[in-house]
């Protein structure tokens, strides 16, 4: 992001309109929405987080929940103010066009991407183990596919590194995997589904069938 000052600075151009310094900063947008995404759906998470315990839990396991999700929420601001802080010392010290500046940036992003593959793995294999969704939006992951797909395009056009780009070719593979699992579990569940309730039927069928020749039988005699 910090390779993109000229665009970033194009805002104090008066010669540019709102909309056109918008498109100009297009990428730098689309690497700053998600992150913002996630720390919206993390923070609602934790402002709606249920303090009733469920089945087979206690108030103190629930507490215990919550805790560990707040820790890892201020562990993840604080790799942020970290990781931007030293971003901001080289930008200031050494240049953003220094190898310091850019071995820095390129170890980012190798280590994004490895913590986007661990991230996605979990989901994964509990989609697995349901053999369904679970309380997983496949519309969600139908909307995230393709916009992945479209991030990686406009990097690509535009000559990023793949260490820019890679995350979200990860992130892509991964939510396509997770659509196909989620698919073919719900055709599986609902040919079972199926294939129960006519079993269902037809053992009513056999009592209805039974009953009424006993009511023949009862009234002949």
């Amino acid at each position: 992001m910090l390779n993109w000052e000229s665009r970033i600075m194009c805002c104090h151009n008066r010669k540019l309109t709102l909309g056109q310094c918008l498109e100009r900063n297009l990428l730098i947008e689309q690497l700053c929405i998600s992150p913002v995404g996630y720390f919206i759906l993390y923070s609602l998470f934790l402002l709606y987080f249920s303090k009733i315990p469920k089945d087979n839990q206690t108030l103190k396991d629930k507490k215990k929940e919550l805790f560990y999700a707040s820790l890892m929420f201020a562990g993840c601001l604080a790799i942020f103010v970290i990781l931007s802080s030293t971003a901001a010392l080289l930008y200031y010290t050494v240049g953003v066009t220094s190898h310091n500046m850019g071995h820095y940036a390129r170890v980012c992003g190798f280590a994004s991407s490895i913590i986007v593959l661990i991230m996605w793995c979990p989901q994964i294999y509990t989609t697995y183990k349901l053999k369904g969704p679970g309380s997983l939006s496949i519309p969600m992951l139908c909307i995230q596919l393709p916009g992945s797909l479209l991030v990686v395009y406009f990097q690509i056009s535009e000559g990023a590194e793949i260490t820019t780009w890679g995350p979200y070719v990860i992130t892509a593979i991964e939510q396509f995997i997770l659509i196909i699992m989620c698919t073919i579990f719900t055709i599986q569940r609902r040919r079972q589904t199926s294939v129960i309730q006519k079993r269902r039927e037809e053992e009513d069928r056999r009592l209805l069938h039974g009953k009424n020749n006993s009511d023949v039988i009862q009234n002949s005699q």
